[in-house]
């Protein structure tokens, strides 16, 4: 079952791509339950703005987008930060690396016993989308890789536009895993989201 907190956060990103910028949790409640009356004006709590990022204009914890891998179902709203808070309600965004739309490697880390658990079973030339509220980048898998926690030659550019998932490895480890699952995926497409889907 999809937490409340991922359930809320794309609610407000399909909101947002539909050009309705004011949402609060009250309209979020009063469209998703029928006990809508029960649900007061004072009962708010204002939403992050949702916005297409600048690479130099990020804040911790901003809403970039969302994560797909439909064969898995896999679906992720994606926050800055790879700190506690962020990576224990969304999938996180590795601040050092690219932002999608921008060239380089867009590094992405989220739990392995969470939102990444169903990374275990991805496999070579799955499709990976990145939904920005303007755009969507589509990577094609090209390979996996375990590697040590020290090891972040995985965030560097390589010689294309690409897409590297990170978590926790093994999946069904007990304690502090020892080692990191890396996805790698190239950029295939970008597509620009049409007036009428905004």
């Amino acid at each position: 079952m999809e937490r409340l907190d991922q359930a809320y956060d794309n609610w407000v990103f399909e909101q947002h791509i539909a050009g309705r910028e004011n949402v609060d949790i009250a309209d979020y409640l009063r469209e998703q339950t029928p006990l809508s009356f029960l649900v007061k004006d004072t009962d708010t709590a204002k939403p992050e703005p949702v916005h297409e990022p600048s690479q130099d204009k990020v804040s911790d914890g901003e809403v970039l987008g969302r994560v797909e891998i439909e064969r898995l179902n896999l679906s992720s709203v994606v926050r800055e930060g790879v700190d506690a808070g962020t990576l224990n309600g969304s999938v996180g965004h590795v601040p050092s690396t690219s932002l999608p739309g921008h060239p380089g490697n867009v590094a992405l880390a989220a739990h392995r016993d969470t939102l990444f658990r169903p990374l275990k079973d991805i496999k070579q030339d799955d499709l990976i989308t990145f939904q920005s509220p303007l755009e969507t980048f589509t990577y094609r898998v090209d390979h996996t890789r375990i590697v040590k926690p020290t090891d972040v030659s995985v965030l560097r550019p390589g010689g294309h536009d690409m897409l590297t998932l990170i978590t926790c490895y093994p999946f069904y480890y007990v304690g502090s895993a020892p080692e990191r699952f890396i996805v790698q995926a190239r950029l295939i497409s970008e597509t620009p989201m049409s007036v009428s889907e905004r």
